[in-house]
């Protein structure tokens, strides 16, 4: 089982420095044939703004490729990225036909995790592609969502929320990628997660009438949203009884302000999404956990504010 270690978090920088270096374990190249090197299949990001990579082609044909790629050679000869991409893609286009690389001896699992974290740091990911990654350092490296924060800059709220939207139908995260919708209408979506239907609804509202995260929150929170398609009217043969009124359900009361401010102090103190369940008199607060290690953190955070109480 992988761990998370100390060289994580502390950028792609780092794996070059003088402590990459004084391992033993990395070997410059002054420079590679771009067609001896071939992408990592397993690394997170699957979407490359073709714009940006023809901006970044041209910044190379002017100043040359000032940061080498990260490379480990294959058995077959071939060597394999494991930072860099982007640049070896815009290389190609910019037809660059060798590039700077730095040779470095990792495991398919290091592999994995330093492109995981690295192209995290530099934002280069959609929601969606963040999202998953965070998912494999969960599962695969048995990260925290405090540690994959601490390693990428980011809250543990932040990477829970962002683990929470691989909850929505595939559609709708393509959605998602595709820039139709944001990670706040995305997250606003996740109540109705087993509605596909609705929710492709929602989605082409969103784009249509340019609603806001505010907007579509206000929408799910409503019991009368409804984007199903009009039934055709079929009228009464003259003879036919009448049908009797559907039933008037009395409308639901306004949220407790009290009670609200408590779900909100609760996530803020505790790191995880919380609701404030209502029936009857009876009141029921229920903590959002993504999977076993997000419940273990939660339990080990209850625990210790018992024994501090």
């Amino acid at each position: 089982m992988t761990t998370p270690t100390s060289r994580l978090g502390r950028g792609l920088g780092s794996l070059l420095g003088e402590e990459g270096m004084g391992l033993g374990r990395v070997r410059e190249l002054s420079s590679l044939p771009v067609d001896q090197i071939v992408p990592n299949v397993n690394q997170p990001r699957r979407f490359f703004d073709e714009e940006k990579l023809m901006e970044l082609a041209n910044s190379l044909k002017e100043k040359g490729m000032l940061q080498p790629v990260l490379v480990r050679k294959l058995g077959d000869g071939t060597y394999q990225i494991i930072a860099g991409e982007r640049r070896w893609r815009a290389a190609q286009i910019a037809g660059i036909v060798e590039i700077p690389v730095i040779e470095k001896e990792y495991d398919d699992a290091e592999t994995l995790e330093i492109s995981l974290l690295e192209n995290i740091q530099r934002e280069d990911l959609n929601p969606v592609e963040q999202a998953r990654a965070f998912e494999r350092l969960v599962n695969e490296y048995h990260y925290s969502h405090k540690q994959i924060g601490d390693s990428v800059g980011k809250s543990r709220m932040a990477v829970s929320n962002s683990l929470r939207i691989l909850k929505l139908p595939p559609a709708i995260l393509q959605d998602l990628e595709q820039g139709r919708i944001t990670s706040g209408h995305a997250r606003a979506l996740l109540s109705r997660t087993e509605d596909e239907l609705f929710l492709k609804g929602m989605v082409e509202k969103i784009v249509e009438d340019n609603l806001s995260v505010r907007d579509v929150e206000k929408l799910m929170g409503s019991e009368q949203v409804s984007l199903s398609q009009p039934q055709e009217e079929v009228l009464p043969s003259p003879g036919d009884p009448q049908p009797e009124p559907p039933p008037v359900s009395p409308p639901d009361p306004p949220p407790d302000p009290v009670w609200m401010a408590a779900r909100d102090r609760l996530t803020r103190q505790f790191g995880f999404p919380v609701m404030i369940q209502r029936s009857g008199v009876k009141r029921r607060i229920v903590f959002e956990c993504d999977n076993d290690a997000a419940l273990q953190q939660l339990l080990d955070l209850l625990q210790q504010n018992n024994h501090s109480g």
